[in-house]
């Protein structure tokens, strides 16, 4: 579900409802499953600044320009109003990090005091390599309806 929050912020809540993998699907379809552990009895939201949202939701392969910020914040529960982590993805600018075209990935305690791990190669690169054709950024929890609209 997108919800469209002020300051130019849009939401995405999941678990979602699950989308189908049609017998059409191809490689291209982006229908990668989330990649974290425990993402289908997980709760959270998708946070995107307006730079990022313009490739999210109408971009079938985004390219994400330098300013991008997209949050993920986990939660135990659906009903908690604490996160337990929060990913982070922030697009910098060109020549920052080649191997993951300029993205730098943070995780942030559930307090918000402190920033845990910082890394521009690692285990977040790694497996969001898997998207390198759409700028490293998974869209598993983007409704049937968002990708029809994508050009």
């Amino acid at each position: 579900m997108q919800i469209r929050g002020g300051n130019g912020i849009t939401r995405f809540i999941f678990p979602g409802p699950p989308r189908p993998r049609s017998s059409s699907s191809s490689d291209d379809d982006d229908d990668d499953p989330s990649p974290h552990e425990g993402d289908a009895t997980s709760y959270g939201v998708i946070y995107v600044n307006e730079l990022a949202r313009r490739a999210m939701v109408d971009e079938k392969k985004p390219r994400f320009p330098a300013g991008s910020v997209i949050v993920r914040e986990k939660l135990a529960q659906e009903a908690d109003a604490a996160p337990q982590v929060l990913v982070v993805m922030v697009k910098r600018e060109q020549g920052f990090n080649l191997k993951a075209k300029d993205w730098e990935f943070l995780t942030i305690d559930g307090q918000l005091s402190k920033v845990e791990h910082r890394e521009k190669t690692g285990s977040c690169r790694d497996c969001h390599n898997s998207q390198k054709d759409r700028d490293f950024v998974f869209r598993s929890y983007l409704t049937e309806e968002m990708r029809g609209k994508q050009k």
